[in-house]
């Protein structure tokens, strides 16, 4: 099965919906530069109108983005004129959107003009015939907001399509608030979801601000399924948020507002079914506040971005080349973006394994031969280490997880203490039938791996240190995370990335990679961690013996890989940190920062292979 991304291009797979008058081109260009697909709602835009917001549209991103338009509302002729404007007036990344079936011919002609074709149903036999047509197929279920194509719950759509259409592209839409609701699609037989309430609320949606501000305190209870909003679009159910009008529909039909739409002003009567956008005043509340089921997860008003960030953590991406073959002196502004931003989607076909009582750890397992358990810092998770081990797993098998209470693993009332995350790591490798691994440690999961050798030497064949925390450094390095986490706690996950960026990478990545390079990096970060983890995990770092004793007792070889530009420790210092374990070396690498694999994560994997096959062969 496709997943959507990989069919339009996209980073993450997930499709914004074309909302009329809330999907402008800010929002949908938002949404298409954080790697998903935007798309603006064309409604009944036709002529000059949709020529400026076809405008706005191509100007304001290179990337894949869409424009939706809706065959019952504006009739076949319109239809047709709208379709040839759109195809005349954009480049080939624009794909069109259909909200219900239009004519085979135009699914026909925008097939054949080589655009990519989204085709939005509610019923098996659309989605069917949609298919057959070439179409991405978006099945909405009645939990959606805004009208509705069918009578069926999401999932028994997608699920009933996927049987039938085992090879097309499925898109789940319908009462998809959380990563978590976008999962339960997946599992029922979606290849992406598509967000629509999600995006009502973004800062670059043309909503109107009560009509945000009602969507995010409302409970999926605080909807209705009506039908009274029928001026404009007769016919068609819809699910709103419950106003005055939708519990007396006897209310005289006289003008309650005025709006204005590309520039001409209009009136609007009670019971429209145009919504209120940020250039409409009057009777807000009485009006056509298409809102889902998704409302209860849903609670403030956000960057479109931060929302594509925190469903990537789920969500496939498209598939991408090997780290391996890239070269940095010709990628271009797009190939450096997508260098930094990873694939951190979670394999739903994999059991939690239970370690102690009331904890499940999420992990994955690739290779075979000798052992490398990843460990995490709380800034990364488990699918993180895919394009860092991606080389090694042609050597040996490649063990990463996610701690408790971190990214898929079980939530706990409490942080666990590093204690608790040995014995966790003890009871995996026990769980996977290891009896002993390498260890592969950065930052302040240096500590974990530190106290890991210690409590289980049995357990652990190696160390692999990279920009290590133990030792004479690490007062230093915690004062460091009392800043960070002073800056989360006072502002948000974006300023702490911006905190943290010039800190962690090197200079010559900030020099190479600019803004693009720090912009895929930030959206991996934002869909890797919650504030509440990160500070969690903050927290605990401050934690633990700093003693530097500690590391004269661990027996197993250790290999601290440093970046000459790594902030915390030079490499004199590298040296001597070394030369505290009995069988310690340094090994410095050129031009890398604090997490070395980030600037050169070939040379890194090659690095770590050579060390292990030397201890290896000495053992």
């Amino acid at each position: 099965m496709p997943s959507a991304a990989s069919v339009l291009g996209l980073r993450v797979s997930l499709l914004q919906s074309g909302m009329g008058g809330v999907a402008g081109s800010e929002l949908a260009c938002a949404v298409s530069n954080a790697g998903a697909a935007g798309c603006v709602g064309g409604y009944k835009l036709a002529g000059s109108a949709l020529s400026a917001i076809l405008a706005r549209l191509v100007s304001g991103t290179d990337r894949p983005v869409g424009v939706n338009l809706i065959p019952e509302v504006v009739g076949p002729d319109e239809l047709d004129r709208q379709v040839a404007q759109v195809l005349d007036e954009t480049p080939d990344r624009v794909h069109l959107s259909f909200f219900g079936m239009p004519d085979d011919a135009v699914l026909d002609r925008v097939t054949a003009a080589g655009r990519q074709l989204v085709v939005q149903v509610g019923s098996v036999r659309d989605g069917v015939h949609a298919a057959d047509r070439g179409a991405v197929v978006v099945a909405q279920g009645i939990e959606a907001g805004g009208h509705l194509l069918g009578t069926e719950r999401r999932d028994d759509l997608v699920g009933a399509l996927r049987a039938l259409l085992p090879d097309a592209c499925l898109v789940a839409s319908g009462g998809i608030g959380s990563p978590e609701e976008a999962a339960r699609a997946l599992a029922a037989g979606a290849d992406g979801v598509l967000l629509g309430t999600a995006f009502v609320v973004a800062h670059q949606s043309r909503a109107h601000a009560r009509f945000k501000s009602a969507v995010t305190a409302a409970d999926q209870a605080d909807t209705v399924i009506s039908d009274v909003y029928e001026i404009g679009w007769p016919g068609r159910r819809h699910r709103v948020l419950a106003t005055a009008v939708t519990a007396d529909p006897s209310l005289p039909a006289k003008f309650i507002g005025k709006t204005v739409v590309e520039g001409k002003p209009y009136l609007v009567p009670r019971f429209s079914a145009a919504v209120p956008t940020d250039a409409t005043s009057g009777r807000i509340e009485e009006m056509a506040l298409y809102c889902g089921q998704s409302c209860g997860e849903i609670t403030e008003e956000v960057p479109a971005a931060d929302v594509v960030a925190a469903f990537a953590r789920v969500l496939p991406g498209a598939p991408k080349q090997s780290r391996a073959t890239k070269g940095r002196n010709t990628m271009s502004t797009e190939a450096v973006h997508d260098e930094y931003y990873h694939d951190l989607s979670y394999r739903e076909d994999l059991p939690l394994i239970p370690t102690r009582e009331g904890v499940e750890l999420y992990c994955e397992s690739t290779g075979e031969g000798i052992a490398i358990t990843t460990l995490n810092n709380f800034f990364f998770t488990a699918p993180f280490w895919r394009d860092y081990t991606d080389e090694l797993a042609k050597h040996h098998r490649i063990v990463s997880y996610d701690l408790a209470n971190h990214g898929h693993s079980t939530r706990l009332e409490r942080e666990p203490t590093w204690e608790e995350h040995v014995e966790d790591l003890a009871r995996l490798l026990d769980a996977l039938e290891i009896d002993a691994t390498y260890l592969l440690a950065s930052s302040a999961s240096t500590q974990l791996a530190r106290d890991m050798a210690l409590a289980h030497p049995d357990r652990v064949r190696g160390l692999v240190l990279a920009g290590p925390v133990v030792g004479p450094q690490i007062r230093r390095h915690r004062m460091l995370q009392r800043a960070w986490l002073q800056t989360l706690n006072s502002h948000d996950i974006p300023t702490l990335f911006a905190h943290m960026y010039p800190e962690f990478v090197s200079t010559q990545m900030i020099e190479e990679y600019r803004v693009p390079g720090y912009l895929g990096l930030r959206e991996s970060f934002l869909a890797m961690s919650t504030p509440e983890e990160l500070n969690n995990g903050l927290a605990l770092a401050q934690q633990g013996d700093p003693s530097s004793e500690l590391l004269t007792r661990i027996q197993a070889p250790t290999l601290i890989a440093l970046g000459d530009d790594d902030i915390l420790l030079g490499p004199t210092a590298g040296h001597e940190l070394a030369a505290l374990f009995p069988k310690g070396r340094c090994v410095i690498m050129p031009k890398a920062g604090h997490v070395p694999f980030l600037d050169e994560p070939v040379a890194f994997q090659e690095i770590t292979r050579k060390f292990i096959e030397e201890v290896e062969a000495n053992a």
